[in-house]
């Protein structure tokens, strides 16, 4: 039996580097992915991804007609406020997993059963806060949840009821409530701790960031550290001290706001991840030296792709 049903609605054209992602799912064949899209493109679909073809209006229809009142849904960026609904919404299709969740596709997975086992997950009502992965216990009470009445008001209706994003899906550092906040006062169990490797929005190189007491905390760099997956061993990143080299099992990456060049064989059997490319190798570094020369960078235009965006969504806010 799988653990865990993941429900992804996506719509658009999918990223340049999606096969990777499915490639990354494959390796997971204890977890279920359900992609909800209108994109035609053809991929090499894993047995344990199902891709379930539906436009954005479809969608829309469907969750409307769970609830007895309007809901705003103008574009598909909206739908981060509605994933917590998600179990509610795609009942009928996760009947047979124990454990329900959304992730986001900008992420490629490392080998989910080394942190995630079945003893582990049991203990939990709730796992992780940040809306690029959460994992909910399939129950009958947690899939509706986000129903529940906190402080005084009902935060789904008014996330759901506005176009405005209101970060529903995670703990933000908004003082806004979140899907969170409503499992904590009603005495869940939640599993708050962040596994994931967060890259984080700046600067260029990456560098994890991670999620303590609602603040994003950059994490420190190791030594000529390098992130590859491959088909056997998943996702791990390698590092150096002036001795030895090791390496650090990842449950995943988060590439988020990342433009990735993808000019190399996506198929390949071993990818490095570098912060604007994924480029294909032939073996593992076993050596200091090999680790060191591998490469770490290339010409990137993120930040300055950044400071752009960040000016002209400013420009129309006035």
């Amino acid at each position: 039996m799988k653990k865990v049903a993941f429900i992804v609605p996506y719509f658009g054209k999918l990223p340049n580097y999606f096969q990777l992602f499915l490639n990354s799912c494959r390796l997971n064949k204890n977890f279920k992915w359900i992609i909800v899209t209108d994109d035609k493109t053809s991929y090499s679909w894993p047995q344990n991804v199902q891709k379930i073809d539906m436009s954005f209006e479809d969608l829309r229809q469907r969750i409307q007609s769970k609830f007895d009142f309007r809901i705003e849904l103008p574009t598909p960026y909206k739908l981060c406020d509605y994933k917590p609904t998600y179990g509610y919404i795609f009942e009928d299709l996760i009947q047979d997993y124990p454990f329900w969740g959304y992730c986001d596709i900008d992420t490629i997975m490392g080998k989910l059963d080394n942190f995630l086992s079945s003893d582990f997950l049991n203990q939990y009502d709730k796992l992780f806060e940040l809306g690029h992965m959460t994992i909910f216990k399939n129950t009958f009470e947690n899939n509706r949840m986000f129903m529940k009445k906190i402080g005084g008001s009902f935060p789904y209706k008014e996330a759901l009821t506005s176009e405005d994003i209101f970060v529903f899906d995670e703990v933000s550092q908004k003082n806004s409530l979140s899907i969170n906040d409503i499992f904590l006062q009603n005495g869940k169990n939640v599993f708050a701790a962040d596994w994931s490797y967060n890259v984080s929005v700046t600067p260029t190189a990456f560098t994890q960031v991670v999620l303590k007491n609602r603040k994003f905390e950059l994490q420190p760099r190791r030594k000529n550290q390098v992130i590859i997956w491959d088909n056997q061993d998943g996702l791990r990143l390698y590092y150096t001290d002036s001795k030895e080299i090791y390496y650090i099992d990842l449950m995943y990456i988060h590439l988020q706001q990342r433009k990735m060049k993808v000019s190399t064989n996506i198929d390949s059997r071993m990818i490095e991840i570098i912060p604007n490319e994924f480029v294909e190798i032939d073996s593992l570094p076993t050596t200091i030296a090999a680790l060191t020369q591998m490469k770490k960078k290339n010409i990137s235009f993120h930040r300055f792709r950044l400071m752009w965006k960040w000016k002209v969504k400013k420009f129309f806010k006035r």
